[in-house]
């Protein structure tokens, strides 16, 4: 399990505009964790994320998830497994299947919670609809956090930005947010992390959440900011 430490960063230019995008590369055994009173149960929701993977694996590719405790629907892991978009609340898991995401590309990924009756999980990638299944509901309320869940399954990669709604994004929304800076007053954004950061006046690097909500998070071990 990852400590508490400080993150490696580097410093971005001194004519850095916050509106604009930068990338993070998460190397391995890294994360970013959000506030602990930042939930998202009880509720339909949206994560979308712009990622690039930088290792080919077998296994999980983190982008947002939970860790303990473990149990049916208690965990949130949205990721790519096998290198597909994978959507899961532990033991409920839904996996889009299709063509494997590749190394070096980048991807739009786009992941909806339906909290409505009938219950569904749906993906989409680069704008288009790979499918959905019925889902149970999330009952997990620990901690978030940006590129591992449960016991490691790190996310090696980069990633430009990633997005949490209270609601289902409609299909014109999804392509209308593509390559779009989302700020303040947006209704239904939660978190909004365009991937830069600012340094907190207690000398603690935060992930600055331009949804104007006040949820900046805190990146754990070698996160490397880089401009675009």
């Amino acid at each position: 399990m990852i400590g508490a430490r400080r993150a490696v960063l580097s410093e971005p230019p001194v004519n850095y505009d916050p509106n604009s995008y930068g990338t993070f590369s998460i190397e391995n055994n890294s994360e970013i964790r959000l506030p602990i009173a930042y939930d998202i149960v009880g509720h339909s929701f949206s994560v979308e994320t712009k990622v690039r993977l930088n290792a080919w694996r077998s296994g999980d590719h983190t982008f947002l998830g939970q860790k303990d405790p473990y149990g049916y629907l208690q965990t949130l892991h949205i990721l790519a497994r096998d290198m597909r978009p994978h959507f899961g609340f532990y033991g409920n898991d839904y996996n889009a299947g299709g063509d494997q995401l590749t190394t070096g590309v980048w991807y739009r990924l786009v992941y909806m919670y339906d909290h409505d009756d009938p219950k569904r999980k749906i993906i989409y990638r680069d704008g288009q609809y790979l499918g959905e299944a019925g889902s149970g509901a999330l009952t997990g309320t620990q901690r978030l956090y940006i590129g591992s869940w449960g016991n490691g399954r790190q996310f090696v990669g980069d990633m430009m930005y990633l997005r949490i709604w209270n609601k289902v994004l409609t299909p014109s929304e999804i392509t209308a947010y593509d390559n779009k800076k989302i700020g303040h007053s947006i209704p239904g954004l939660e978190v909004s992390y365009n991937m830069s950061y600012w340094l907190n006046g207690d000398g603690n690097e935060r992930v600055q959440d331009y949804s104007g909500n006040g949820w900046d998070a805190m990146p754990d071990g070698t996160v490397i900011w880089n401009s675009l």
